[in-house]
């Protein structure tokens, strides 16, 4: 994951054959309580998180994506 939270509730859900970041993140718009998403495009795993982007440490990785989706 590209991203990781302090929440001690997170991830919300992780979704294995999410078939981009776009479809992450309108995921993530249809779960209120979901305000950031990381994405793998290798393994095409979405993870969609209830914490702010800044209430957690960003990783690096190639095939990961971050997005903060306001709600």
């Amino acid at each position: 994951s590209g991203f990781n939270s302090t929440n001690p509730s997170d991830p919300l859900h992780i979704q294995n054959g999410t078939a981009s970041i776009f479809k992450c993140i309108e995921k993530c718009t249809n779960d209120i309580g979901c305000r950031t998403v990381s994405f793998d495009s290798t393994t095409h795993q979405c993870s969609l998180f209830g914490a702010w982007k800044f209430e957690g440490n960003l990783s690096s990785s190639p095939t990961s994506q971050v997005a903060f989706v306001p709600q």
